[in-house]
């Protein structure tokens, strides 16, 4: 019975070698489980933030593209609203000037705009087209100029060269298209700058 002594130590010391051995082993694993989890909530953390400045790089871009649109938008809408209200405005002026004719100040816009017209031409001996109801005012301020009537009712002038190469319009009309197109040019150049 020895032996059954000894044995019953032997086995104690192989469960308490094995027990060791266990815990020894589970807690090599519990800190190689807690080392992979310390490295699997890192690599989390850092998609984390990379996924996040991803989406805050994609939303960045996205309101900087809208911001974008709508600026243009806005500056196309505000330039067609510009251009209505001065489309409104040279169409009322065209009505008021058709007036002029009536106004004692007429002889003097006919010679004015003639003198320009000869000007902008950089040649005295033109042709003057005028409308049929001005040319007594006409022959009465310009006496080198060759007259020709207006085949259309015009308020104002059109001077022309000799060679018919060059003209002037300094109709009414004439005027107010160009003043159209300088305005446009300014509101275009404005809203360009505002954007620059």
């Amino acid at each position: 019975m020895i032996f059954e002594g000894n044995s019953e130590k032997i086995i104690d010391k192989i469960i308490q070698k094995t027990k060791q051995e266990v815990y020894a082993y589970s807690e090599m694993e519990r800190r190689i489980a807690q080392r992979e989890m310390d490295n699997a909530r890192k690599k989390a953390s850092k998609m984390f933030e990379e996924s996040d400045e991803i989406l805050k790089k994609k939303a960045e871009d996205y309101i900087r593209r809208e911001t974008d649109r709508l600026e243009i938008l806005y500056n196309k809408n505000l330039l067609k609203g510009q251009l209505i209200l001065i489309n409104k405005i040279i169409d009322n002026s065209r009505e008021k000037l058709k007036e002029l004719r009536k106004d004692k100040r007429y002889k003097d816009f006919l010679k004015n705009s003639i003198e320009e017209g000869k000007c902008a031409i950089g040649n005295f001996d033109v042709i003057v087209e005028i409308d049929k109801d001005d040319k007594l005012l006409i022959e009465s301020i310009e006496d080198k100029a060759s007259i020709e009537l207006s085949l259309e009712p015009i308020v104002g002038v059109v001077i022309r060269s000799k060679d018919k190469k060059m003209y002037i319009d300094n109709t009414v009309n004439g005027r107010l298209e160009r003043f159209r197109e300088e305005i446009g040019h300014i509101l275009y150049n404005s809203i360009i700058n505002q954007m620059g």
